[in-house]
Order: C-alpha cells, then sequence, then structure tokens
C-alpha cells in the first residue's frame, strides 16, 4: 500500500537460537506512526556469563539472567508517532517497552539499540510569539549489569511526569521595550538514590548527590523587560528589568536524606535539605555596545565591544546543601556563555549576587560567501555571594573558571562556508597565567 507496509525479519544465532523482527509503518495525512516488535527464546543464557569476574552476582549478566534464573525468553516493543493536530501543534511519542533492560541494545535492534534511550510522549505548540511544551519522559540505560548491582547506571534514571515549558512575548511594546514571560515545570521521580563516592570501596566518602531517591518537583515563572537606546554616537544601551519566582516540593527517603548529610560531612558544609521551598531572585541590569563597521573592498567587519553588570541579590538556599540540582548539572563557562543573564544550563539552580561581563564580539562577512565569528572576554564578580563557589549537591560550579571573583578568560574563534560547512574552536584560559 502507499500508505502502510509491514517488514518482517529473522536472524540465527548458533547459540541463542531464532531472532524474530517485524514493523508496521503507517503515514495518515498529518502525521504518521511505527510499531515494532521482536523476541528471541534464547537457546543458552548461561553463555553470557562471565567467568572471569568475581563480583557479587558471580559474572551473571542482564544477558544471561541472575543467578537460578536464567534469561530465556527476550522481546522489545517500540513504536514512535509524530502528528500535526494543526499548524501549531504537534504531538508524538518514542516508547520503548523491552522485557529486560538490555535486550534491544544486545541484539541491536535497529531504531533502540542506542545506550541511553528516551522514552517520551509530548505535545508541543508554537506560534510567532508563543511556546508550549509538555512531554513525559523515562530515561533507559540499555546496560548489561544487572539492577542489584550498586554500579547499575539503569536504576538511578528518573521518571519525568512532567516537565512543561511555557513561552510568550505580547505583541505590544511595554515602556518602549519588549516584555517577555517564561513558565518552566518539572516533576521527577527516581527509585534508586545516584551518589558518586570519591572512593568507591568506601560508602561514606560520598561527595556528591545527583539524584534523591524519591520525588522533586518545581515551578519556575519569570518576567522579563528590557530596552534598547542608540545614542547619536552608535553606542547602544539595554537597560533590563527581571524578576523570578520558584516553588518547591522535596520527598527525599531516608536513604537519601542520610547521603546528603554524609556529604555535608565530607566536604564541611552544613546540611539544610528542604521538604518544600520557596525563593525569588530580581535582577537589575544593563547592557553597552558599540558596534564599529570595518568596509573593505572585499569583506566588512563589524567589532562589539560589549560590557554587562547584573545588580541582584543572592542566590537563596545555597551554600546549605538544601535543594536537589537535576537539570543544571551539565554547568560549562565558555564562549557561548559568557554574555549570559544567567549562566547555569537549567532552572535548578539561579545566579546571584552582582556581576559584571565584559569582552567584544566579532563578525566578518566576505564576497567570495564565506563568514568569520569570534568571541572573547571576562567575568567579574563585583558584590554578594558567588553563585558559582557556593556548592550543591553536584558542585555544578566547581572549577568552572567562575568560582573565583575574577574569571577565567573565554574566547571562540568561528568560521562559515558558502557550502554551509562551519566549524569552531573555543577555549578557556586562566586568568593568572593564561594557560
Amino acid at each position: 500500500s502507499p500508505t502502510y507496509d509491514l517488514t518482517v525479519t529473522g536472524s540465527g544465532y548458533t547459540k541463542q537460537g531464532f531472532l524474530g523482527e517485524a514493523e508496521w509503518r503507517q503515514r495518515f495525512n498529518n502525521g504518521q506512526y511505527t510499531l515494532k516488535i521482536a523476541g528471541i527464546n534464547q537457546q543458552d543464557p548461561n553463555e553470557f556469563i562471565n567467568t572471569n569476574t568475581l563480583d557479587i552476582n558471580h559474572g551473571h549478566t542482564v544477558n544471561s539472567g541472575p543467578e537460578g534464573d536464567p534469561n530465556k525468553f527476550r522481546g522489545m516493543m517500540g513504536t514512535t508517532g509524530q502528528f500535526a493536530i494543526n499548524e501549531r501543534w504537534d504531538f508524538g511519542w518514542d516508547v520503548l517497552l523491552q522485557t529486560d533492560k538490555n535486550f534491544s541494545r544486545t541484539y541491536n535492534i535497529d531504531g533502540y539499540s542506542d545506550l541511553v534511550h528516551q522514552s517520551s510522549i509530548y505535545l508541543t505548540g508554537l506560534s510567532d510569539r508563543n511556546y508550549f511544551d509538555v512531554r513525559a519522559m523515562r530515561f533507559e540505560v540499555q546496560e548489561d549489569t544487572l539492577s542489584s548491582d550498586p554500579t547499575s547506571r539503569s536504576a538511578k534514571q528518573p521518571w519525568v511526569l512532567p516537565s512543561l515549558d511555557y513561552a510568550y512575548i505580547p505583541d505590544t511594546s511595554v515602556a518602549g521595550g519588549q516584555l517577555s514571560f517564561n513558565v518552566n515545570t518539572r516533576v521527577i521521580s527516581r527509585n534508586r538514590l545516584d551518589a558518586v563516592l570519591a572512593n568507591p570501596s568506601d560508602d561514606t566518602s560520598i561527595n556528591n548527590v545527583r539524584g534523591i531517591e524519591g520525588e522533586s518537583s518545581r515551578l519556575t515563572a519569570e518576567a522579563e523587560w528590557k530596552r534598547t537606546f542608540t545614542t547619536d554616537g552608535g553606542l547602544q544601551l539595554t537597560p533590563l528589568l527581571a524578576f523570578r519566582g520558584d516553588a518547591g516540593y522535596v520527598n527525599a527517603n531516608q536513604a537519601s536524606l542520610d547521603a546528603v548529610n554524609q556529604m555535608g560531612t565530607n566536604l564541611g558544609q552544613d546540611v539544610d535539605m528542604r521538604s518544600s521551598l520557596a525563593r525569588y531572585m530580581a535582577t537589575l541590569g544593563l547592557e553597552a555596545r558599540w558596534p564599529l563597521l570595518f568596509s573593505m573592498p572585499s569583506s566588512s567587519h563589524v567589532l562589539e565591544p560589549t560590557a554587562q553588570v547584573f545588580v541582584r541579590p543572592n542566590e537563596q538556599y545555597v551554600g546549605g546543601l538544601a535543594v536537589p540540582n537535576e537539570d543544571a548539572q551539565s554547568f560549562v563557562f565558555d564562549a557561548t556563555t559568557l554574555f549570559e543573564r544567567d549562566k547555569f544550563s537549567g532552572y535548578d539552580r539561579i545566579e546571584g549576587g552582582t556581576r559584571a561581563n565584559v569582552g567584544f564580539r566579532y563578525s566578518g562577512a566576505y564576497d567570495n560567501g564565506w563568514a568569520t565569528n569570534a568571541i572573547f572576554g571576562q567575568s567579574y564578580q563585583l558584590a554578594g555571594e558567588n553563585s558559582f563557589a557556593a556548592p550543591d549537591l553536584v558542585n555544578a560550579g566547581a572549577e568552572s573558571g567562575l568560582d573565583k571573583r575574577t574569571s577565567d578568560y573565554v574566547g571562540l574563534v568561528g568560521f562559515n562556508s558558502p557550502s554551509g560547512f562551519s566549524g569552531s574552536v573555543s577555549g578557556r584560559f586562566d586568568e593568572q597565567t593564561f594557560e
């Protein structure tokens, strides 16, 4: 049929037997979906036992099954879909269900064999000045380690039920400037504590709690106003006002509370884990940019010295190991985040204190279609508590280059070719030795 098809395949394994697969695909006027199933009745699961290890499972793995319980029948069902409800709204899913966490990766099931598979169901809306996205997610690590092993990663992965993002920019200006609103909320549930040990053989050497066992939720709402003024000399001044409020709830089990307390003891930090919290952040900012245009016979170049200052109170609930950090763990300070008002990668942390960012941007355009760009600068903590020097449950700001009053230097140089190929190189350099 021109709108649907069924593919059936089979593979034979000398030690495990026959693997059968079937995939159904169907297309509609407004979308499509797929459904894949696969299964095998393993003839000799013990072939997967690692006889060269003396771990707590005596070499038994997910592929072999626990000791005394061989993993015979294994299978999966995976489905994807994407449908346009109308010109602004999309609905879709990508869901994997399997008899054990490593079947699809072991047998290289097409589309489902990645080490980490994200199952999700989502609803997304997009218009000129509105964005809405709500989704439920589950991360599955397709590993061969049994869940009973403390080193298993899969059991530590969270359920996200749900995550919601909403952004809105009104059509009309407010006091001559642009007003924007942003809302984010997430509810996370985890079945096993995710803690990192400085010494794997010492259960008390906890120096990082990446995820609590239990539930946590957060609701964030933020409003920002900014307006740009241009002087006769070409200097552009952009004042900014922003206000953000958070409310959160934490239901951690006793093992998680004990781990946080042990981490505080190891690091010499106070522990103030909250079951609920409310916090705010108000920001007064000013950005000054002075674009300078240099025209040449076959190219043009813009050099833009830039300086920013943001005046804020200190971040609340920081330094006391009080708030789980689920979405702001992957913090990287580089040229792309130099001029960000809040440099944290997620909402669970908020940048506080008074900070200045100083540097320049450069862009060049050439008649042959090539383009170049660059950024360079440095950041300064002028007053208040440095959020990047204050510890949290994952020590997100440690050794980041921002955890001191004068940051490291950051820079980037990039290019774009007429064919669409682009590249860049970036670096961070010590503020004293430039190494």
